[in-house]
């Protein structure tokens, strides 16, 4: 068949691409969202970012990750309109960049002379359509904090570009370019480390390489794992991963295999080839068993699966490549997260963002290898592409409302807890509190030893003046993990709602303290702690012990907004009005709607007899919470007076009578 211009296939995914995912652009930011996007100080300022990209928060292995995050913050602040069109155009590059790599496919030896070759463009094409529209590939898009996946893909299939580039060129800068994507791409997800193992499939498939070349690879892969795994076990590869900024990649300084998690993968895999198949139930948050042994039944039966496929696989590498590649690509990209060296939540759907890369690859092939007559295959293909493009319009529809999407996920997952909790904490925040209790408790019942949902349980129980049952609920968060750091912040918070200052100091000093003793966990709220804490300092007029707090929580969160204005408090009181009227204006500057930042701001202007500059701010705070007017006329009335102009003084004297 005739190729289509160049250019068509890339303008068609991007069409398509838009519009599959039109439906998300405007959904709320969901689950982890929350806790590393919406309120993490790191991504406001991008210099801030890479000097603390040791913390937990940022996580150095996803540093460029967040990097697009902070460019999203640059230009949109908090809204999720941009981070969601980040995340499709990044999916649509991806897929454009997958039709690129399939189409330099055939210009190595095997492929020429396939039967694939004359229908190589629709080959490229169906499966760059069928990567793009899966709806596998909706918790990698549409839910923000994935986007570690789809980047890493790009870095992924980029490197091998170049590669394969380099390959059929002989050009070896295109192998030096691939390297320095290859390395580049670790700093967004750690998952193209299997990277050279693909490289490796396409040398042993497709190179058309003598017996005596297979056995030279084999040996020296053989050679290079085996090599790999001693320098683990000494302690070398880690000082070398630590040279090349790369630690990250060794979760256990010596190799530890988790076999528990390891028999587990089978069911996994077994749900993924299943769910590449017929994407139907699909879950956020999946409650999944763990397997004790190989030997029971639900673990035996999918090893038998995955080792059917494989066989299969085997099978077609003699003489149908190109399905063996889509098969092995599969099981080579979840090679990182199910080989059994790094214990994780047993299934996450938006591991199989690359692997359905090469389901797709697989299915291409097969249609066009086994559909008759030949001309039905764009025909058979382009009904499964539509097929899949409604599941996605519509898995995307539940990731559009927080409550549908909790919802949806508890009841795919009715004994896991963490849906319970996440759906109280949305009704929480909407002020249900009478809907979140029963969630919460819910959460407690399947899991005793989760300290959250007592956590919220106890802030319900602060807003109803319930201080008592608060407070054990409370000590109950941290019984279950000492090192919960909300607890102590919230038993501080009630100490202070009760006046037990000394009581409310302690609490807030231990959340500090914890902070300080891990300065890399991830502890939102404790900048607010300094914050209450400095308020108590101020009130007993303990300047000094108020400053450090309140820099404490600077360091903490550089735009918390209440720090710059307790240390515009601390430096009033101690008369050193340059130095408050700095803190003040970073306040308006970080928060023009804070009635407070603009009269603060005012009234150090005053002391400084600038009476005009204080009017001004004055007149700004008005705007901005105009009821307020009883606090501000009197200050107007005083800052008229000191410029002279009685007539005006005694209008906002009259004002308030």
């Amino acid at each position: 068949m005739k190729p289509p211009p160049k250019f068509i296939p890339a303008l068609f995914l991007v069409i398509l691409g838009l519009a599959v995912y039109a439906n998300i652009l405007r959904a709320p930011f969901q689950f982890d969202d929350f806790n590393f996007i919406v309120g993490n100080p790191l991504i406001k300022d991008a210099s801030r970012l890479l000097a603390h990209w040791e913390e937990q928060a940022i996580d150095k292995r996803k540093i460029l990750t967040f990097l697009t995050f902070a460019l999203n913050y640059q230009w949109g602040k908090e809204d999720p309109l941009g981070y969601h069109l980040g995340n499709v155009i990044l999916h649509i590059s991806a897929a454009i960049l997958l039709y690129y790599v399939l189409r330099q496919l055939f210009s190595l030896p095997a492929l020429k002379s396939s039967v694939w070759k004359k229908d190589q463009d629709l080959f490229a094409f169906g499966a760059a359509l069928l990567f793009l529209v899966h709806p596998l590939q909706t918790q990698s898009v549409t839910y923000v904090w994935q986007r570690s996946e789809v980047l890493s893909a790009l870095f992924y299939l980029l490197s091998y570009y170049f590669y394969l580039r380099g390959r059929s060129q002989g050009d070896k800068r295109w192998f030096a370019g691939a390297v320095v994507i290859f390395y580049v791409g670790f700093f967004a997800k750690g998952t193209i480390l299997s990277l050279p193992l693909l490289i490796v499939l396409t040398e042993l498939s497709f190179l058309n390489l003598p017996q005596k070349k297979v056995s030279q690879l084999a040996g020296t892969l053989l050679a290079a794992g085996a090599a790999y795994f001693l320098l683990w076990y000494s302690g070398i590869l880690a000082r070398i991963f630590q040279m090349l900024q790369l630690s990250f990649l060794l979760r256990d300084t010596a190799p530890h295999f988790y076999g528990q998690y390891f028999l587990t993968q089978f069911k996994a895999i077994a749900l993924y080839l299943r769910l590449c198949f017929v994407p139907l139930g699909q879950n956020l948050d999946y409650d999944f068993p763990l397997s004790n042994s190989l030997w029971e039944w639900p673990t035996f039966s999918a090893f038998l699966l995955v080792a059917g496929v494989m066989g299969v696989a085997a099978y077609f590498f003699k003489k149908e490549k190109l399905l063996a590649f889509g098969i092995f690509w599969f099981f080579i990209c979840l090679f990182p997260t199910s080989s059994g060296f790094v214990p994780l939540e047993p299934v996450q759907e938006h591991r199989l963002y690359l692997p359905v890369a090469g389901f797709a690859i697989f299915l291409t092939a097969a249609l066009l290898k086994w559909v008759r007559p030949a001309k039905s295959c764009p025909v058979v293909l382009t009904g499964i592409i539509v097929i899949l493009s409604v599941l996605t319009v519509s898995r995307n529809f539940v990731w559009t409302s927080r409550e549908a999407l909790m919802q949806d996920t508890i009841r795919k997952s009715p004994d896991h807890p963490r849906p319970y909790f996440v759906l109280g904490s949305i009704y929480y925040q909407a002020e249900r509190f009478q809907d979140a209790i029963p969630l919460y408790l819910k959460a407690i019942e399947l899991n005793p030893f989760y300290p959250d949902p007592h956590n919220n349980l106890g802030l319900i129980y602060i807003k109803q003046r319930e201080y008592k049952k608060a407070e054990e609920e409370f000590k109950m968060a941290m019984s279950v993990d000492p090192s919960f750091v909300h607890a102590y912040i919230n038993l501080g918070y009630s100490a202070s709602l009760q006046r037990k200052t000394k009581e409310a100091e302690g609490y807030f000093l231990k959340s500090l303290e914890l902070k300080e003793n891990h300065p890399s966990a991830f502890m939102p709220g404790v900048d607010k702690a300094a914050v209450m804490l400095s308020a108590i300092y101020l009130e007993h007029n303990r300047l000094v012990e108020a400053e450090s707090v309140l820099n404490k929580a600077l360091d903490f969160n550089p735009d918390n907004e209440r720090a710059y204005f307790g240390l515009g408090t601390v430096y009033l009181l101690e008369n050193d009005y340059p130095a408050a009227l700095q803190m003040y204006k970073k306040v308006v500057e970080i928060n023009p709607a804070l009635f407070d930042g603009h009269l603060q701001t005012g009234v150090t202007y005053y002391f400084m007899k600038d009476y005009r500059k204080a009017i001004e701010f004055y007149e700004q705070a008005l705007q901005v919470d105009p009821s307020r007017s009883a606090e501000v006329y009197p200050k107007l009335a005083d800052a008229y007076r000191g410029l002279g102009d009685q007539e005006k003084a005694d209008y906002y004297n009259k004002q308030l009578r």
